[in-house]
């Protein structure tokens, strides 16, 4: 068994799937079921006994600031620069001197149940999680003993996917820091997201499956997962522009579905939408 010393919360990303909401704040700052999806993570890290937590930040990362006052002296956040050019590769690059005996989290997780501890045992793992259909998501391959052998870029059936926490032991942050500083000498690599650098590692890194249920670990990635997850979306998301098209349109909040982000844009931010059957577009026009 060994201390967990910190944990690290990717928290720089746009969260464009998470349009309109994310207009007005980062993913992590959403409420879900009464509290933030950030707040949930830190207050159940804390409850674990890990006192040391860094957010790395970048869209919108004034909103962050507040945390390190709340916590004072276990919550520090570090801007990524960079988050709109390159992917969360990045992110972990500038704070890879904090990888210790560490979990590695995103802001968009929400747990139902606190999967953290003050103690590990001494082997790393990634969360995952099997479902009853193919997903869009790093499925894995393991040996008998729960060992990751391969990862494939789409789950199938029944496969174990990524999904969640990773715990990350000090042997190997120190074996994962020098690859990451190496692949990020090449340019190329900048749009990747960490776990592709781990997959391509894999043979090298010793890093195990912790399993968990569906019913623990959620990714909740848009307005539809939301409205799925906590019943207030359903009525009201509290988002000005979904107010707006519920008013012009005479409907529901409900009854507007199927966002997806159509552009980002230095003057404006597009996204698509339904309403009774038909497609529209909301342009948001920037400061320009």
């Amino acid at each position: 068994m060994r201390k967990v010393e910190n944990a690290i919360i990717l928290a720089a990303g746009m969260g464009s799937r998470m349009v309109p909401l994310t207009y007005e704040k980062p993913k992590g700052l959403i409420k879900v079921r009464g509290e933030t999806m950030i707040e949930r993570q830190i207050r159940q890290l804390l409850e674990a006994g890990i006192n040391s937590i860094v957010i790395v930040t970048g869209y919108l990362a004034e909103q962050f600031d507040f945390l390190q006052q709340k916590y004072a002296g276990k919550v520090a956040c570090v801007y990524n620069p960079e988050y709109e050019a390159k992917n969360n590769i990045s992110s972990l690059y500038l704070v890879r001197r904090y990888l210790k005996n560490t979990y590695l989290l995103s802001a968009d997780n929400y747990y139902t149940q606190n999967i953290f501890r003050r103690q590990e045992d001494d082997r790393s793992w990634y969360c995952a999680v099997r479902s009853q259909t193919d997903k869009a998501e790093w499925g894995l391959q393991a040996n008998e003993v729960g060992r990751i052998t391969a990862v494939e870029k789409q789950a199938k059936k029944g496969q174990p996917y990524m999904y969640g926490a990773v715990f990350l032991s000090e042997e190997f942050s120190q074996s994962f820091r020098r690859i990451l500083e190496q692949e990020y000498q090449n340019p190329e690599n900048h749009g990747y997201l960490w776990e592709e650098i781990l997959s391509r590692h894999i043979g090298e890194l010793e890093i195990y499956i912790r399993e968990e249920s569906e019913q623990t670990v959620y990714e909740l990635e848009s307005l539809e997962d939301l409205r799925q997850f906590d019943r207030q979306y359903q009525e009201c998301s509290g988002n000005w522009i979904m107010e707006l098209i519920a008013k012009i349109f005479q409907v529901k909040e409900a009854e507007i579905t199927d966002l997806r982000q159509q552009k980002l844009g230095l003057t404006n931010d597009s996204f698509l939408f339904s309403v009774k059957g038909l497609r529209y577009v909301f342009r948001l026009a920037g400061g320009g």
